[in-house]
């Protein structure tokens, strides 16, 4: 059950008034690792038995393996220390996306000289409650970096003095299962989104191709050269600056980058209208392949906008290009490269059987992409009122 108490303001905030802050020193001893040499190869790396973590291996949840591994012999002959399961684990070097990185130990393991692990005190601080904390407050370790060193780094020192509101210990671990329950089912969903994007993976491998046909088509399929298949629409009078973008608007823009709509725009002259049908956009630096139909404004320089002519399905060769992409070489221009190509043409009632399907894929995927965006959101809202004891658990 959930309750709420009365709060006392802090320098962590506001928390509740029987929750004492400490610091980390209090609670647990911390030590760092060390690098054995890369000269002493066979000596202490190959055929090595103890895991040997290092920043990369750091997930923000539990190190269930390691890159490397070392020899007995580098422990005894270097600083190296074998750590105990449940040790957390915090990066200290690598730039403002790698500081305060975290992991949880399931196996002893040592460490090299760009981590601090920290064994908590038992009876005094839950493991995985304290790296729920650590992962809550990553911008702390962001803070401390840039007030007070050129490189953004931390130190052992920084770790140690990393201060913490500690509940009873009955309730850190309450707390801790509570959120990592809300873990293992954003988990298990994204293990079903990649599980579905491995479907359609195949589905495209096997329909885009001619592998498979589907009921009723049987016809053979011809290859045709880009000018037969696309018209190329001037996207110049329907760009805007980046400087005009707005977080909200009229028009989403669109360019040739990742994501779907990149900003917002009331700036209605220069829209683009979606025939029906759709469009495909191909970013001549990025070589990106996005389908859109709706009406948008264009982004940077190199959104190309590609049309089907009469007798093709632009989504069926959206689908088809993003299969098959066209190679990046580099921040150059790729449209050449899809002019060369040839293209599968099966009939148009065929291209619209199998849009058809794969899109029904796409739904599905994108179904489990929304699920997932607004569980994490909740973890996220958890977390906040958990970890800070605006809500306790009993």
């Amino acid at each position: 059950m959930a309750i709420a108490r009365s709060l006392v303001r802090t320098e962590l905030g506001e928390v509740p008034e029987d929750w004492p802050i400490r610091i980390v020193s209090e609670l647990a001893s911390c030590s760092s690792g060390t690098t054995p040499s890369r000269a002493q190869q066979e000596r202490y790396f190959n055929n090595g038995t103890i895991p040997w973590v290092k920043t990369l291996d750091l997930n923000n949840s539990v190190i269930n393996f390691t890159q490397e591994m070392v020899t007995d012999v580098a422990v005894e002959e270097t600083s190296l220390r074998v750590f105990p399961e449940n040790s957390i684990l915090v990066a200290m070097y690598g730039g403002f996306n790698q500081i305060g990185r975290t992991g949880i130990l399931r196996f002893p393991a040592a460490v090299n000289q760009a981590l601090t692990a920290i064994v908590p005190m038992r009876e005094e601080l839950n493991s995985k409650y304290l790296q729920w904390v650590l992962n809550f407050r990553i911008s702390y370790w962001r803070a401390v970096a840039s007030s007070s060193r050129k490189d953004p780094n931390i130190t052992g020192n920084d770790v140690r003095r990393f201060p913490l509101c500690v509940p009873p210990t009955i309730e850190q671990e309450a707390i801790a299962e509570a959120l990592s329950d809300a873990d293992a089912l954003i988990e298990s969903l994204e293990q079903l989104i990649a599980k579905k994007r491995q479907l359609k993976q195949g589905a495209m491998q096997e329909l885009l191709t001619g592998k498979r046909r589907l009921p009723g088509f049987s016809k053979k399929w011809e290859r045709i050269p880009f000018e037969k298949i696309f018209s190329r629409v001037n996207s110049k009078s329907h760009q805007i600056f980046a400087s005009e973008y707005k977080v909200s608007g009229q028009n989403p823009v669109v360019d040739q980058g990742k994501d779907l709509v990149v900003g917002f725009s009331d700036n209605a002259d220069k829209c683009f209208r979606s025939p029906n049908g759709g469009v495909i956009i191909f970013g001549d630096h990025t070589c990106i392949v996005k389908f859109i139909d709706f009406d948008f404004l264009v982004g940077a320089d190199g959104t190309q906008i590609l049309v089907a002519q009469n007798g093709q399905n632009t989504q069926f060769h959206a689908y088809q290009l993003s299969h098959k992409p066209i190679m990046s070489t580099g921040y150059n221009r790729h449209f050449k490269f899809l002019k060369e190509r040839t293209y599968a043409a099966p009939e148009l009632s065929e291209q619209r059987a199998i849009t058809e399907l794969l899109f029904c894929l796409d739904q599905e995927i994108w179904s489990l992409e929304k699920k997932l965006f607004k569980f994490m959101n909740i973890k996220q809202g958890m977390m906040q009122e958990l970890l800070t004891g605006r809500i306790r658990l009993v």
